[in-house]
């Protein structure tokens, strides 16, 4: 517990930041609780008080008789009955309020050091990461693997510390924000159409970034990877306008082709069936980039993680190209397989311009 706090907790905004609730709290002894007329207020009569949070600034205050009437009665009913001091700081995950965590001094004022902000602020922010590894795990099995490979590993909870918060967090637009009232707003929540033909794909760039673009006003919206993190990689995204639409996400850094045609892969040296029915197998090509391929293998092969072997297969276009490559196995999921091309000449000439067309 942070020095001279008699209470610790932490607060998330939910119901499109409308609503606040106390989600994690740590108490001394004979120290009261405002927690259960928390759990689902109303986020508007503290406006005044989250201000300065969401302007990433940390409120911290030792003496709360010292405050004027009016910023004492912003922060009634959100501190411990009684508390003489207390500190608020932000819970960001990139450029998004999730909430606030605060400490209450209520048995004598506290001055909150600079080593107590800090800390509580690398407080907060294992906290986040914990509960936004623990939503990306419950995300449906397709995208979970890979949205965990973006979240930093949780570190593990000491002593009472435990994340027990089942609710969703919400990484969305600050509608509590001082923005002209009515302002028109994006919104993006997990979501797949019945129609496949109606989902459209955005490409996920330098690793961070995806850009959304609304074909009704043309308007855009930039998207990064703390939202994708959470919310998943198919979205349902509504534009400022009003219009809806459906949007895959697209993780990998470069662009996949689909498509569809048979191959085979060769372990061992040059094009000889090897005796062994391990050593080479049919393959059904799914799709292709620049540096990679995407297969299905029939039967149940051998296959591993880092696995090397050359993959051999006649391309649809005009000239009926014939391409053999070196590859690395990258994923095994099932009989799906994914592969980077590895050697001198990862891409070449025909890959590159099959790619255009």
């Amino acid at each position: 517990m942070a020095s001279a706090a008699d209470r610790v907790y932490v607060c998330l905004f939910h119901d499109r930041k409308t609503r606040l609730s106390i989600t994690h709290e740590w108490l001394s002894e004979a120290t009261e609780s405002p927690a259960a007329a928390l759990m689902g207020a109303e986020v508007k009569p503290f406006a005044k008080m989250l201000g300065q949070v969401k302007k990433q600034k940390t409120v911290a205050v030792s003496d709360i008789d010292r405050l004027s009437p009016a910023d004492r009665a912003a922060h009634e009913g959100f501190h411990s009955p009684g508390a003489r001091s207390f500190l608020l700081s932000p819970l960001f995950y990139g450029r998004y309020l999730l909430g606030v965590i605060g400490c209450d001094a209520v048995k004598q004022p506290a001055t909150w050091s600079r080593e107590t902000r800090s800390l509580v602020k690398c407080v907060g922010s294992t906290i986040v990461h914990a509960l936004i590894r623990q939503q990306a795990e419950t995300a449906p099995a397709e995208i979970r693997e890979t949205l965990l490979g973006f979240v930093e590993p949780a570190r593990p909870a000491n002593g009472d510390t435990i994340f027990d918060y089942e609710g969703p967090i919400e990484i969305i637009d600050d509608e509590t924000d001082t923005a002209p009232a009515g302002k028109p707003r994006w919104h993006f929540e997990p979501g797949e159409p019945e129609d496949p033909g109606m989902q459209g794909t955005a490409l996920l760039k330098d690793g961070k970034t995806a850009y959304i673009a609304c074909r009704h006003c043309n308007r855009q919206k930039l998207l990064d990877i703390s939202e994708i993190r959470t919310i998943g990689t198919r979205l349902k995204a509504t534009c400022a306008c009003g219009k809806e639409m459906f949007i895959k996400v697209e993780l990998r850094r470069e662009h996949r082709k689909a498509v569809n045609f048979n191959g085979i892969f060769i372990r061992g040296r040059g094009d000889r069936i090897a005796v062994k029915s391990d050593d080479w197998g049919s393959i059904r090509i799914t799709n292709l980039s620049r540096h990679g391929i995407g297969f299905r293998v029939f039967g149940k092969p051998d296959v591993h993680v880092a696995d090397r072997f050359r993959v051999k297969f006649t391309l649809d276009n005009t000239a009926r190209s014939v391409v053999q490559k070196e590859v690395v196995v990258r994923s095994v999921a099932g009989e799906v397989i994914g592969c980077q091309f590895v050697g001198q000449a990862p891409c070449d000439v025909t890959l590159g311009f099959y790619m255009m067309t």
